[in-house]
């Protein structure tokens, strides 16, 4: 009978020790299902992490700490803990490359990662060109080629340049593009050194001119239809359809309209008001002196000539104090700023902005494209940064100022203009 309790015994173990056995593995499956791994080093297991990443090319391949991963969108999931080397690369581009860091049980995003070509073509449009201005809303722009200002249509694959107007415009003084794009006033002397206020049809590519109003300046547009001008301390507002004029303040030192609302700037301070009610509202009293009352979308800015500005978002007046010498907007809630080599963003809600990048030479323009990357002019190199991984490349060499339109960039390099594509 011995024996046979011992058979049975054993029978027990060896059923309760496979039991345990496989309730362990189930227990183990079960949490490397949930994204745990278990840590020989520390002998307990961890909560893993995953990774989404997205970038264009999407044909670009993906390195993880050297590993190969694959290419298009992925997910990355069962990472441990700690710092990632991740590496995007595709043939005849930039190599992208960031360090992350995922905490246990974390799942991370790099998306808008844009790979930068390593080498745009240059292509040469014009020669003998003086000076270029373009406007991102319109294809069309200006050149002075020789001794007077022309029209250029951008999309041309020749670009010739074709006269707007009757009377030809030598010295440039301001240009205003309409919101759409589709008219644009333009102020200069001609060769005898009068000035006229041209109204310029982008659509059927006819000029009007506005005698009466040729002495208006800080032109800028409310509609497609009507916009408003300074004149002798007044500012004017001015409708295309009636062809009337009507003064809406005066004793005017600058005026900016923003956020449906004309911010006028005098010896007292900043007012605002808007165009049915004729009333006031006092708004700030710089304590520095302005130079310039800038509005881009919602934001107003209040410039000094010692680069001290003054920052107002108009659509609910919070204000900010700071030092910058350009400024982008990138949509109601987000600004762009340069001071002395460093690349700023400014968020809503933020009193402080975010560094993003630093270059050696001053930053003399910035411009917005659709791919969301951000164009700079440091000195005479253009450099395309992504303002959300803070990354940048050299892409070619400008002077003075950055012109595009669409994903086009046109580089003005003595009298030569060349255009790439980005």
């Amino acid at each position: 009978m011995s024996g046979f309790r011992q058979i049975k015994l054993s029978k027990l173990v060896f059923f309760l020790a496979n039991l345990a056995f496989y309730l362990v593995v189930a227990f183990v499956v079960l949490l490397q299902a949930q994204g745990y791994r278990f840590d020989w080093q520390a002998k307990s297991f961890e909560a893993t992490s995953s990774l989404i990443l997205s970038f264009q090319p999407e044909s670009a391949q993906v390195w993880l700490d050297g590993v190969l991963k694959g290419a298009g969108p992925l997910t990355l999931h069962k990472l441990r803990a700690g710092l990632h080397a991740v590496t995007v690369t595709a043939p005849n581009y930039h190599v992208w490359q960031k360090t992350v860091y995922l905490t246990a049980g974390m799942v991370a995003s790099l998306d808008d990662i844009i790979l930068v070509p390593q080498d745009i073509p240059h292509k040469l449009v014009m020669e003998g060109l003086k000076n270029i201005k373009t406007n991102p809303r319109s294809k069309y722009g200006f050149v002075k080629d020789g001794e007077q200002w022309l029209l250029v249509d951008l999309g041309d694959e020749e670009m010739k340049p074709r006269q707007f107007s009757k009377v030809p415009i030598k010295e440039l003084e301001e240009l205003s593009w309409s919101p759409l794009g589709s008219r644009v006033l333009l102020k200069g002397k001609d060769a005898a050194g009068q000035t006229h206020l041209q109204l310029i049809s982008l659509v059927s590519l006819q000029s009007t001119v506005l005698p009466e109003l040729r002495f208006w300046r800080q032109l800028s547009w409310l509609g497609e239809n009507s916009f408003l001008g300074l004149d002798d301390g007044a500012v004017y507002l001015y409708d295309l359809a009636t062809k009337k004029q009507k003064q809406l303040a005066d004793k005017v030192e600058q005026f900016a309209w923003a956020n449906a609302q004309l911010y006028l700037l005098n010896k007292e301070g900043l007012w605002r008001r808007n165009l049915t009610n004729a009333r006031l509202q006092a708004v700030d009293k710089p304590s520095f002196a302005i130079s310039e009352l800038i509005a881009q979308a919602d934001w107003l800015v209040l410039a000094s000539p010692k680069s001290e500005q003054k920052l107002i978002l108009a659509a609910s007046g919070e204000q900010w104090q700071l030092a910058a010498e350009k400024f982008l907007v990138r949509n109601a809630t987000e600004l762009f700023l340069a001071d002395q080599g460093e690349i700023l963003r400014l968020d809503q809600g933020k009193k402080q902005p975010e560094f993003l990048t630093r270059f050696s030479k001053p930053i003399q323009g910035l411009a917005l494209l659709p791919t969301g990357m951000l164009a700079v002019l440091a000195g005479d190199n253009v450099y395309l940064l992504n303002p959300k991984h803070g990354d940048s490349y050299f892409v070619a060499t400008c002077q003075e100022q950055l012109n595009f339109w669409q994903n086009l960039l046109y580089c003005q390099q003595g009298e030569k203009l060349y255009r790439l594509e980005l």
